[in-house]
């Protein structure tokens, strides 16, 4: 019919198509297809769920086992992608939708407070070997919906040492309380605000690696093609 048209296709389009009078079409090939469908799933637009099959007669016959298997944790990303392209002068520039390789860092451990005070506790710890950063997971800014994207490693010496990692989160999860205290002196009692400081004893806390991912983009540039980072923005080499 006459009018608008958006044609989807799942085979590359020829180059040569004519145009019709009377009617606005506009084609995409496979191409951009996946390209749309990746930067809408990493935005959270769409959420993408592996199929589940599920077999009636097996499941009449066989037994219901409870599996404790983590969901991988897919932060959200915090760049705009069409805006950082057009900012830089990068529109046309042919991209591929991936995940970033990451960890969460579940912490169970005890707080220690100036007088010798015990008190347990359990964080999450984000790990983002690309910007060598580790930080408190705000869940807020998460997902458990991962898509089905390509998966890119980072190089094994990005990952912290353990040695650093306890050092990382003890300096994150330190705590500083109001304390207030009653001191003597000549004329009789005063009262100092004191801020006391609770501290992890990461010798004995335990520290459990789940999977985690950050949204990102393979740029194909005119001299290389570079990963951009969904977090900060930033452009790396493809290990």
């Amino acid at each position: 019919p006459v009018g608008n048209h958006w044609v989807l296709s799942e085979r590359d389009i020829p180059s040569d198509v004519p145009e019709l009078e009377n009617y606005e079409i506009v084609l995409w090939g496979p191409e951009m297809v996946s390209e749309w469908l990746g930067n809408a799933i990493l935005r959270g637009d769409l959420v993408a769920k592996p199929p589940q099959h599920a077999n009636e007669s097996e499941n009449k016959s066989l037994p219901i086992k409870e599996i404790n298997q983590v969901r991988p944790t897919t932060i959200r990303s915090k760049i705009d992608f069409s805006t950082w392209i057009t900012q830089r002068g990068l529109d046309g520039t042919k991209s591929t939708p991936v995940l970033l390789e990451a960890r969460l860092w579940g912490v169970e451990g005890n707080l220690i407070g100036p007088d010798g005070q015990n008190e347990s506790h359990s964080w999450s710890l984000f790990e983002d070997p690309w910007s060598l950063n580790l930080e408190l997971l705000d869940e807020s800014k998460s997902t458990q919906n991962t898509p089905e994207l390509r998966i890119i490693k980072p190089e094994q010496t990005m990952w912290m040492a353990e040695e650093r990692l306890q050092s990382e989160a003890e300096r994150i999860l330190e705590v500083r309380r109001k304390e207030d205290p009653i001191i003597g002196d000549i004329k009789g009692p005063v009262r100092s605000m004191l801020l006391r400081k609770w501290a992890l004893n990461s010798q004995t806390a335990s520290f459990v690696s789940n999977p985690a991912y950050i949204p990102g983009w393979i740029l194909q540039l005119p001299d290389k093609s570079k990963i951009l980072h969904g977090s900060n923005g930033r452009l790396y080499d493809i290990p």
